[in-house]
């Protein structure tokens, strides 16, 4: 069922694949919390994505579907226990990261800014180039999210210059666009072009 379920994700059938992870969960024994965990941190990101599902500038008339945003959140903690339980440390990174996210764009800050410093401690612990990566877009999404756009900008010019260093060119156009928002949210809108026409 998670082989199945991944395919679905693949050809992005989010409603099959929803239904093949929550069958796999239903298999999971006690001692399968690897799968338990792979099952549930699909079902999370699933519901993260429908919650999170629209186009980018459009400003104001963006919204996001909380109660699938809860019901991701709520997912990704039982991740976290998991993986916290069974000292899945790469589980534990990206549990902790996606929780970050998701409690940003709910606008429970101090939520998101406490799993932000589990998430900065573990890789402090265990560095992670890729995590540095992680940890500065996490940051800017959060000052974003809280209206300061001048550390937004900051963080995620960092996150893009990390980005360089490893390669990741996806991640770098990303990064320019989120700066281009971080912009035109602050009503620099000379700047927002220079980005775009820069990207």
């Amino acid at each position: 069922y998670l082989g199945l379920g991944s395919i679905g994700l693949t050809n992005k059938e989010n409603k099959k694949s929803l239904e093949y992870f929550e069958k796999a969960l239903t298999y999971c024994g006690p001692k399968d919390f690897i799968l338990k965990s792979a099952a549930i941190g699909n079902i999370s990101g699933i519901y993260y994505q429908d919650a999170t599902k629209f186009d980018r500038f459009i400003g104001e008339d963006q919204r996001i579907d909380t109660p699938r945003l809860k019901k991701s959140i709520s997912y990704s903690l039982q991740a976290y226990e998991i993986a916290k339980n069974n000292n899945l440390e790469a589980k534990i990174k990206s549990t902790v990261s996606n929780l970050t996210m998701e409690y940003t764009d709910l606008g429970k800050f101090d939520s998101a800014s406490f799993y932000l410093s589990i998430l900065e401690k573990l890789n402090t612990e265990n560095p992670s180039p890729q995590y540095n990566l992680v940890i500065a877009d996490r940051s800017a999404r959060l000052y974003k999210a809280k209206g300061n756009f001048e550390k937004a900008i900051a963080g995620y010019k960092s996150a893009i210059a990390i980005a360089e260093e490893l390669g990741d060119l996806s991640w770098v156009s990303e990064g320019y666009l989120a700066v281009a928002e971080s912009y035109d949210a602050n009503k620099e809108y000379k700047m927002q072009l220079i980005i775009i026409n820069f990207t």
